[in-house]
């Protein structure tokens, strides 16, 4: 538990969202989109880290 830029320390945990593979990049993309937006508390980097 670290403090991180201006946030305060808070438990840390790693979360995996297992998702049928997609030939097509749009629609991977869209899944991608879906969960952030379910699950808008992550930090920001969660979203960046969707489409590396």
């Amino acid at each position: 538990m670290l403090d991180k830029g201006k946030k305060s320390a808070r438990p840390r945990m790693h979360i995996l969202f297992p998702v049928q593979e997609y030939a097509d990049a749009d629609m991977y993309v869209a899944v991608k989109k879906a969960i952030q937006q379910k699950y808008p508390f992550f930090d920001a980097s969660f979203y960046d880290l969707l489409f590396k």
